[in-house]
């Protein structure tokens, strides 16, 4: 065919060989179609778009793919092995296993891989040439990525499994990835960058692997740009390079590396937690419910950021172990613009520090910024002297509502407050969050 070529009745066959004879010809097939084989090509002519859809149980694609324009392809009924494809954008729909034939690669600015699952775990999907991808698989279905060059997701990806990714750098910029089950991601010697842009970036998953050159988790300029790692079980980091997380320009533009188990922090480089320039843009690393954290690197610094509430902290309710030799704490210019270390209801260890100063009273909402430590017998004796006068502890929770207190789990993009339920539990727990830096 010479120009375009569009379906409007029924479709059945075990091969169609399509042959462009012209420059940018059009492929819409989308109706119904149970071709089971198909074939671009070109005889003289090329694809500027190519839209196809099969509902065939054994689709499949042979030759080589290539348009200058968007590629889309869809099996509704099976799953599907790409061949090598070159498109500006791509979009790729799968109800079965998403795979790659062998050898064969991609090269196209944007991709949209969706698929019960995508790659295997003896094949990666190769995404070298890919500029920004976006994953989604079914519900149990695992996602296995690599490229020899960096990966860098966008909009919203959804692995329902488990995420492997290895690359050379790996970038979540005003994106999500949202991971069901557990993420292992090796930036190689590239960095791992989790940043607000235009919108706020979430790494969540079950259990959390990271290993990169540097690790930067960076707010944004916007209102609530936040970025956010979470995970709802253990996290375990090693970085050759730096460890720098910090707050933005907007207003609540934190950025925070949270855990609600055990958090495990390796680092060859110094490690750097900041607060921002905007109010309440605080900077924290915390695993929470009374979990350890353990973090070494050569150097350690926290620094409150020049925003009313923009708080540096590493927080646990379980001990803190800093193996430095050189901790520092440096209070910011903004009110309440604290640098704090703060184990809840154990130790904090921290050899050689500047600025740990024993904290025996909350650093916050006194409109001063201070540097410090709170451990948990004196934040127990706090909690005690709150308590004992109703008073008090009404002016302790209004004080914590007010400044922002966050719940653990950032699914929204940004942390959502405490809902009163959860805030009564959390006191029933003894977990209010009395001088809780991040609030």
């Amino acid at each position: 065919f010479a120009s375009s070529l569009a379906q409007s009745g029924s479709l059945a066959a075990p091969r169609l060989l399509l042959n462009a004879t012209a420059p940018s010809a059009l492929v819409l097939l989308g109706g119904n179609n149970s071709v089971g084989t198909v074939s671009f090509a070109s005889a003289g002519g090329s694809y500027n778009n190519i839209s196809y859809r099969t509902n065939s149980a054994n689709a499949a694609i042979q030759g080589a793919v290539s348009a200058s324009g968007n590629v889309s392809l869809e099996a509704s009924n099976s799953g599907l092995a790409l061949p090598s494809v070159s498109a500006a954008t791509l979009s790729v729909t799968a109800s079965g296993a998403l795979t790659q034939q062998t050898g064969v690669g991609l090269n196209a600015a944007s991709a949209q891989l969706s698929g019960a699952s995508i790659g295997d775990p003896g094949r990666a999907f190769v995404l070298d040439g890919v500029g920004r991808v976006q994953l989604t698989t079914a519900a149990g279905g695992n996602a296995n990525v690599q490229s020899g060059g960096a990966v860098n997701f966008a909009g919203e990806s959804s692995v329902r499994g488990d995420l492997r990714v290895a690359a050379n750098g790996i970038a979540i910029q005003g994106a999500r990835v949202a991971v069901s089950g557990n993420a292992s991601l090796n930036a190689g010697s590239g960095d791992l960058n989790v940043a607000a842009t235009s919108s706020s970036a979430l790494l969540q998953a079950t259990n959390l692997d990271l290993q990169a050159n540097r690790l930067l988790i960076s707010g944004g300029g916007g209102t609530n740009q936040v970025a956010d790692i979470y995970t709802s079980n253990a996290t375990r980091v090693n970085t050759t390079g730096q460890i720098i997380v910090t707050a933005g320009a907007g207003q609540g533009a934190h950025a925070a590396l949270t855990s609600d188990g055990p958090l495990t922090i390796t680092s060859a480089g110094a490690v750097f937690v900041t607060g921002g320039a905007g109010a309440n843009a605080y900077a924290k690393i915390d695993p929470i419910n009374r979990q350890p954290l353990e973090l070494t690197a050569p150097q350690i610094t926290l620094a409150g950021g020049s925003g009313s509430g923009a708080t540096a902290s590493i927080i646990s309710e379980g001990n803190v172990t800093l193996n430095s030799p050189d901790v520092r704490l440096v209070s910011g210019s903004g009110a309440n613009a604290d640098a704090v270390l703060v184990s809840y209801f154990g130790r904090v260890t921290a050899p050689g520090c500047t600025g740990c100063v024993q904290l025996t009273s909350n650093p916050q909402g006194n409109n001063a910024s201070q540097t410090g430590i709170l451990q948990g017998p004196e934040f127990i004796a706090l909690l005690l002297q709150q308590l004992s006068n109703p008073q008090n502890l009404q002016t302790l929770n209004t004080s914590v509502n007010n400044s922002g207190n966050t719940s653990s789990n950032p699914t929204s993009g940004s942390t959502a407050p405490l809902s009163d339920e959860e805030k009564k539990k959390r006191e029933a727990e003894g977990r209010v969050t009395v001088g809780e830096p991040d609030c």
